[in-house]
This record gives C-alpha cells, sequence and structure tokens, in this order.
C-alpha cells in the first residue's frame, strides 16, 4: 500500500474508532504497537499523524518525550524534501499540511497550550529535547524500512505530471546538515547561552554540525570544561582560531584545533577529535593543550 493510501486508512480508523466500530480499536492498538517498536515504519508525515492524534497528549506531562519525536520526525523529513521534493512540494509541506507544527496543532487545545508554554519556556530544557530529537534522527537517517521519496508527492510537479530529479547523493551530507540547522531553528531559536565566546566567522570554521558544535562549546567534556580546568581565573574565554587537520564527515575521524584567547592572559589550543559512534552519532574528545 502507497504511503498516501495507507495514511487515509489512518485518517479512516480513526473515524471508525470514534464512532466505537468493532475491531477497529484493537486495529489501532496494533498501529500504535507498531509505531513504538519500529518508529520508522511510515513516513515522517504518517508519523506526525499518529503523534497529533495520540501521543501528544498521552505525554503532555512529559513534553519532553513527544517534542523530541516530533523534531526526530520533523529532521528526516525535511532531509527528505530536501533530497527527493522540490521547492513547490516544500512549501505545500509546510504552508498546507503545517508540517512543523502538525503533531501539536493537532492535539487538543488543553495540550497544545502545554506545548507552547515548554517550547516557549527555558532554553535549556527545549534545546536538550531537540537535540534529543535529532541524535534519534542521525540513527536512522538511512533507514530503508520507509519511502524516502514522499516529499515528491507534493508541489506543481506532482500535478503535472513531471518527475521531479533526486538531488545528487555527493550533496546529501550537506542537506543533512541543512535539515539539523533549520529544525534547530525552528523549534529552539533561544539556544542556552554559550560558554565560549565566538564570532560567526570562526564558527565557520569548524567542520562539526550545529548540534555537535554546541556540544563542542558547552557540554560536560567539551573545549569549555577542559579551559575551565586549565584557566579557572581567565577574564574571557573566547575562540579565535579554529583550524581542521582532518575535515570531519561523519564517517572518519576528523582532527580540529580550537585556540582560545583568555583577554590578558595566555591563549590555549586544544586538540578537538571527532569520531562516529556507528549509531549515527559522534563521539568526541580534547586533548589538554600547551599555552603559547
Amino acid at each position: 500500500m502507497a504511503w498516501e493510501e495507507r495514511r487515509e486508512a489512518y485518517f479512516q480508523l480513526l473515524k471508525r474508532v470514534q464512532a466505537k466500530e468493532p475491531n477497529s480499536l484493537k486495529i489501532f492498538d496494533a498501529i500504535l504497537a507498531e509505531f513504538d517498536q519500529h518508529p520508522m515504519s511510515r513516513t515522517p508525515m504518517e508519523n506526525m499523524d499518529i503523534i497529533g492524534t495520540f501521543y501528544a497528549a498521552k505525554d503532555r506531562d512529559t513534553p519532553e518525550k513527544a517534542v523530541a519525536m516530533v523534531v526526530m520526525n520533523a529532521t528526516l523529513g525535511w532531509y527528505d524534501a530536501i533530497r527527493f521534493g522540490s521547492a513547490s512540494g516544500r512549501a505545500e509541506i509546510i504552508s498546507k499540511e503545517h508540517f512543523f507544527i502538525r503533531a501539536i496543532g493537532m492535539a487538543p487545545p488543553e495540550v497544545r497550550q502545554r506545548y507552547v508554554a515548554f517550547l516557549k519556556g527555558p532554553p535549556e530544557r527545549v534545546f536538550a529535547a531537540v537535540q534529543l530529537g535529532q541524535s534519534l534522527a542521525a540513527r536512522v537517517k538511512d533507514t530503508d524500512r520507509y519511502d524516502h521519496t514522499w516529499p515528491a508527492a507534493y508541489g506543481s510537479e506532482r500535478r503535472a505530471g513531471t518527475p521531479v530529479p533526486p538531488m545528487p547523493a555527493a550533496q546529501w551530507l550537506w542537506a543533512w546538515q541543512h535539515s539539523l540547522e533549520q529544525i534547530q531553528a525552528f523549534y529552539a531559536p533561544q539556544a542556552p547561552p554559550e560558554r565560549l565566546q565566538y564570532d560567526p566567522e570562526i564558527r565557520k570554521q569548524s567542520r562539526a554540525s550545529p548540534i555537535l558544535f554546541h556540544d563542542l562549546v558547552s557540554a560536560p567534556g567539551g573545549v569549555a570544561m577542559v579551559d575551565e580546568v586549565q584557566h579557572p581565573n581567565a577574564a574571557r574565554r573566547r575562540i579565535v582560531r579554529i583550524e581542521v587537520a582532518t575535515p570531519y564527515d561523519g564517517k572518519q575521524t576528523g582532527v580540529e584545533r580550537w585556540t582560545i584567547d583568555h583577554g590578558d592572559g595566555p591563549t590555549s589550543t586544544y586538540t578537538v577529535t571527532l569520531a562516529p559512534d556507528g549509531q549515527g552519532g559522534t563521539n568526541f574528545s580534547v586533548q589538554f593543550p600547551h599555552g603559547k
């Protein structure tokens, strides 16, 4: 069954459940069980429907969990849309389907208010939920359990019967990074303050993804923590240079050297090693430097 037909069948099933038709609840429970065991057996668009019609209300007291699921599917879906959809198709996915806010928008009004309050609340909690969702997305972004070309069902090309050429595979890494950045900017526009200062041009010198870069700057074991141990009384901590010794592509180990200026003290250069963890994520280590 094509994903569009399966999606229509899901909404018809919801009507049958509401009407309390025999066996309808049993079928609905089977769909939820499948979602729990194999969350990517359906397209991200279908998953947004399931989250919005069940899980958003179920997890209203733990919004981090549902937001992470939403972000996971938003990241994967937008990655698919960039690779296999057209510009007009992506516009429809946003404006017609309200893809990014679909799951929360489908929830009852009082539940929506809880999620809106959460997303407008402390940025640390929101950013943590977004990070979790995107880390989960990274683990399954190459799955073959669902049809990644689903975004081609949208746009003027579909109505005209004109095929949409997919993005060349050589550009997929860019598409993934772009998806991460756009989804993070949408759900967590007010990220927690970084523990290291830096200019935008310095940020561009690193090959780390937005989430990975934030972890390198602020997470436990990152450059800031190591620098705080080395220079506990520093007047400031600003990244002034990032040198890429070995580019990190998510598949092979990469090495970068980060130089931190301390204002009236010496600078320090840290060696940052980035290595894939085998599950779609990245492990990193920071070596203590020799001051300059």
